[in-house]
């Protein structure tokens, strides 16, 4: 059941804080060293897998999008997406390439994770999330669960849009039915939606079989 909150956020201080929120977005993908987090098992993984990928030393998107982990991943389109803004098109070192990465490790702070979590949802850089923005998330989550991935049937599509307007009732404080960052950030303590947490917290180590796939 979701927890009902106090809305006293003013727009205009709204918008102070979407602006500052974006820009903490997308600079928190390079803000964590992968050394301190990533075992020598997946440093090994990782290293082949960014010499089959690289040309000139050097890696573009396609590398993240066809890394076993993040291709297995049933949002791997919103992870890649979020990705892409930050790269702006750009190819990238190896050193890089774990900077990024950083952010969709298991022991990833929190707080960064977070900020992640909103540039994947915020694909039109708007600085907010709004309810088409979280149902295609949670449409996509309850697909995943349905024997072969089977279509939602209307009870199903009803229930997850009446969950989301209610989180949206419940933690928007700009009342324009959306959530700035710091709105959408507490709303991960509801279950479906904290369920991004884990989501995005991959894992770096893989068998030669699912490499091929």
């Amino acid at each position: 059941m979701l927890t009902q909150t106090s809305k006293g956020s003013s727009t205009k201080n709204s918008t102070r804080r979407t602006k500052r929120n974006r820009k903490s977005s997308q600079t928190s993908t390079t803000s964590v060293t992968f050394e301190s987090q990533v075992n020598e098992i997946e440093k090994q993984n990782l290293k082949k897998w960014f010499d089959s990928q690289k040309a000139n030393e050097r890696v573009g998107l396609q590398a993240f999008l066809k890394l076993p982990s993040i291709a297995s991943s049933p949002i791997n389109d919103f992870i890649v997406a979020a990705l892409d803004k930050e790269l702006s098109g750009r190819r990238i070192t190896y050193n890089e390439f774990l900077g990024y990465l950083s952010v969709l490790h298991r022991l990833c702070p929190t707080e960064v994770k977070h900020d992640f979590l909103f540039s994947m949802l915020d694909r039109g850089q708007k600085g907010y999330v709004n309810a088409a923005d979280i149902l295609s998330l949670m449409t996509r989550l309850a697909r995943e669960t349905q024997p072969n991935k089977a279509d939602l049937s209307e009870t199903q599509v009803q229930r997850i849009q009446n969950f989301v307007k209610q989180t949206l009732q419940t933690f928007d404080s700009t009342n324009q039915s959306q959530l700035i960052q710091e709105d959408f950030i507490r709303s991960l303590q509801e279950k479906e939606i904290g369920r991004l947490f884990d989501l995005t917290s991959l894992n770096f180590v893989w068998t030669e079989q699912s490499e091929k796939e």
